[in-house]
């Protein structure tokens, strides 16, 4: 039972500071928003916390001043936190935290009259202002911050005890104040600085990892990894998925004859053909593995697969390439076409066996043809390993 409660804590602290997921550890902004959630319940909670302390404990005659001010801060959290629930707009909330914060601190500080209290309000500031706002937008509010502090002093507002605020103290605290606010400000932006850096390494880490370096279409693993994705959005969104995978004909007699950086140029080409045909950003192109390619894509209508399939085997052959053995003058290439959802392609491994099977058909039937899946094609084939690279020739 106490695990469940522990697990239940983290997973809900999870939800909570990201904000419901609005950010992930790869985010730029994934700090701020956790700062921002952490900020909003630490404010709510001690100003909720020291208004009752003070109503029960000094007696609200005595401290409605700080009550006041205890409310007005609970008040400010509830409503930044929120806001942000519902808008989810970053920026917006860390302008209102900040906001908040610097409205309330200062509050804090003038009531507290030069108080022992009053330089953990002035010392809270600038750590909360760049975490909210950034090292650049920080340090402006935190000078904005520190002029209405020595305004107050000069102008003595509020019942200064004790004579703590007088000018020179102030000066002490503000150079205390700035010196705290450059190390976290430089800290901040050494942070900033090295997160961009990891994100952008790790993105270009992403690209190469599922990108064919050949050809620049995705690779085998990634095709694998998507095609259960989408076959699985596609039964729940009802959406017509279809498969596509082309294999160039006869293309080791081709490298034998030309070599192998001739028949890099071939693949090359076809899978430019390839891209340019399925240029829509939810289509996917798949080099799976020597001269066969894979294409996932939807479609509104019955049909359209092939169609589009046929467009693919044209434009190959017209590219005009020559070819070294086999009874076509140029390189061509063999397609099998099928759709997810349908009997017997019910699971992603069946789907891809069905397509490929129909490659198959389409090179036993003379090559350099379309040749749709059908359920015959699924008699006897394997449903869920989709992982094998065939060399159909």
């Amino acid at each position: 039972m106490d695990c469940n409660l522990a697990v239940r804590l983290r997973r809900w602290w999870g939800s909570y500071v990201t904000n419901g997921g609005v950010a992930g550890p790869e985010d730029p902004a994934y700090l701020r928003v956790c700062s921002i959630n952490v900020l909003v319940l630490f404010l709510g909670a001690a100003c909720a916390i020291f208004a009752l302390f003070n109503v029960l404990v000094i007696g609200f005659h005595r401290a409605a001043p700080i009550v006041g001010l205890d409310v007005a801060g609970l008040l400010c959290a509830l409503v930044v936190g929120v806001d942000f629930r519902r808008s989810r707009d970053v920026d917006r909330a860390g302008f209102l935290a900040n906001a908040a914060c610097f409205a309330i601190l200062l509050a804090f500080i003038v009531q507290a009259g030069g108080d022992d209290y009053f330089i953990l309000w002035a010392m809270l500031y600038p750590p909360v202002a760049f975490l909210l706002c950034g090292p650049r937008r920080g340090t402006i509010h935190i000078a904005m911050f520190v002029g209405v502090l020595y305004v107050a002093a000069y102008l003595g507002m509020g019942q200064w005890n004790h004579g703590h605020l007088e000018l020179i103290a102030l000066s002490n605290l503000v150079g205390a104040s700035l010196a705290l606010a450059t190390v976290v400000g430089v800290t901040e932006a050494n942070r900033e600085y090295v997160f961009r850096r990891l994100v952008n390494t790790r993105a270009e880490l992403k690209r190469i990892s599922i990108r064919d370096e050949l050809t620049g279409v995705y690779n085998r693993r990634y095709f694998n990894e998507v095609l259960a994705r989408e076959f699985s959005r596609s039964l729940r969104e009802r959406r017509r998925l279809a498969l596509l995978i082309l294999d160039v004909d006869r293309f080791k007699d081709y490298n034998d004859a030309n070599g192998h950086p001739a028949g890099d140029e071939v693949l090359q080409r076809v899978a430019g053909v390839v891209s340019e045909a399925f240029a829509r950003a939810e289509d996917l192109a798949f080099r799976l593995g020597g001269e066969e390619f894979g294409v996932l894509f939807h479609v509104s209508r019955p049909g359209a697969a092939e169609a589009m399939a046929e467009r693919i085997r044209r434009r190959v052959e017209s590219l005009g390439i020559p070819a070294a053995a086999g009874e076509f003058d140029h390189v061509t290439v063999s397609v099998g076409v099928g759709y997810a959802g349908g009997t017997p392609a019910e699971t992603p491994g069946s789907l891809y066996a069905l397509v490929d099977s129909a490659l198959y058909r389409a090179k036993r039937a003379g090559r350099n043809r379309v040749v749709a899946a059908t359920s015959a094609d699924g008699d006897g084939a394997p449903t869920e390993r989709i992982d094998v690279v065939d060399q159909k020739g």
